[in-house]
């Protein structure tokens, strides 16, 4: 999931599902290693573009989204700094690019995720 956001990973994560839990490999919290044979699953679609990481979750999102496109915000600025923009022209975030998720952030991924121990 991390990958798929283009994320660094430095939070810890887990994907619920009907198939059970999925999430980083971690001994200490009772995570097991990737089961041999399971093909893990690729994104089939999506829509907009991720919110940039550590930016407040959904309600975050929602204001980086309003000061950037008020070129007047006090902030605004400040945020373009912070995503590493010169102008919001470089940020969309409509765009979903279901390609490069698939073949730059999930083809390429170091961990696999592992399912929860029962």
């Amino acid at each position: 999931m991390q990958e798929a956001f283009g994320w660094q990973d430095p939070h810890l994560w887990v994907f619920e599902n009907p198939a059970g839990d999925f999430g980083i490999p971690n001994q200490e919290l009772g995570w097991g290693v990737a089961e041999p044979g399971i093909t893990y699953p690729r994104c089939l679609r999506g829509r907009r573009a991720c919110s940039p990481e550590n930016c407040g979750g959904v309600w975050g999102c929602e204001d980086l989204l309003r000061i950037l496109a008020g070129p007047a915000d006090d902030e605004h600025e400040e945020r373009l700094e912070w995503l590493g923009l010169y102008s919001t022209d470089q940020f969309d975030p409509v765009t979903f690019d279901l390609a490069a998720v698939n073949a730059a952030a999930l083809a390429d991924l170091a961990k696999a995720p592992a399912k929860a121990r029962p």
